[in-house]
Formats: C-alpha cells, structure tokens, sequence
C-alpha cells in the first residue's frame, strides 16, 4: 500500500535490528554461554542492548508510517497507539507491547541483576515473537 522511501528505509532498519535481536538471544543457549557466567552476563547484555535498539526502530517506524498517514506522534507511546489506530498493532497485543515499553524503560534508567534477568526473560519469551508479527503486518502494510 504505502510504498514511501522512509518508510522502506526505517522498515529495513527495524528488520536488521530484530535478526539481530533474535540471533544475539540464540547465543543464550549455546554451551560455552551455558557455562561460562562473565559470558552469560555479556550476552544477557548483548540482548537487553539488542532489545532497546529494535525498539527505537519500531516505534520511529511506526511514526513515519504514522506521518504518512497524517496522525501525529511525538513519542513512542503516541506511535503505538497509531500502530493501532492502522491495525498494525492488534488489541490483543495492546497488553505486550504496555509491557515492552514498561521493561524498555527499566532498561534505560536503571541497572539492577534481578531486572536486566526479568527482561532478558521477557524479551526471549515474549517481545521477539511480537516483533515478528508486527514486521510481518508492516511487510503486508507497505508491499501489499
């Protein structure tokens, strides 16, 4: 449908950054990673970085999707809820993706063991497979 520059541009940044994402949480359950706990903790960062990088690109995607289609947004709160204003978010997601905003902003403004175990869990268990859908309605929303 929507086939602008910016939004092929940005749509091309937020799949390199979830294949990124995705292939740095495999490293979790490599052997030497198993085994190794300054590794685990390495990877576990890996991850987390990972996660906050994917969702910068989500949302500043949603914005140019959103600009396209004349809704203004000024943060990533306002870019999901027009992802979901244009059905690229569902309301069935609407409770994951409070939550991925929750542990993006506990990973940003604190450092805690316990909390960066929470949302290395959450972002192998949840936000990756939300990701993924979410890029494949965005892949439907520009190419179809």
């Amino acid at each position: 449908m929507a086939q602008n520059e910016r939004i092929i541009r940005n749509f091309e940044q937020f799949n390199k950054s979830l294949d990124t994402l995705i292939e740095t949480t495999q490293q979790e359950f490599k052997d030497p990673v198993k085994n190794d706990l300054a590794l685990k903790k390495a990877v576990r960062a890996g991850i987390i970085q990972c996660f906050e990088y994917t969702f910068e690109m989500l949302w500043k995607l949603l914005k140019v999707i959103a600009d396209e289609e004349m809704i203004t947004t000024n943060s990533p709160r306002a870019a999901f809820k027009a992802g979901f204003k244009l059905n690229l978010i569902q309301a069935d997601e609407e409770d994951a993706f409070n939550e991925i905003i929750k542990k993006r902003n506990l990973t940003v403004h604190t450092y805690n063991e316990d909390v960066a175990e929470e949302v290395r869990d959450f972002i192998i268990k949840e936000a990756v497979n939300v990701f993924a859908i979410i890029k494949n309605r965005i892949n439907s929303y520009i190419y179809e």
